[in-house]
């Protein structure tokens, strides 16, 4: 009998070691997750300022173009 509850306590400690593991995992995949859409958010509007910033330098230049005539 003892050698019995021996392996069970060993496949129990095994299984909530296992589980810990995923738990630990899935967490740091929710983290990078978030990471990555922030990041992705973050991108969106530098990139839009620059469009803006680029559409007004072009606005700039056609204008002073236009007044160089």
């Amino acid at each position: 009998m003892a050698g019995y509850s021996q392996e069970m306590e060993v496949a129990v400690g095994t299984a909530v070691r296992a589980l810990q593991f995923e738990d630990m995992a899935r967490q740091q995949i929710e983290f990078l997750q978030k990471n990555t859409q922030h990041f992705q958010e973050i991108a969106d509007v530098v990139s839009s300022g620059l469009d803006t910033f680029k559409l007004s330098d072009d606005k700039e230049k056609a204008a002073e173009l236009i007044s160089n005539k």
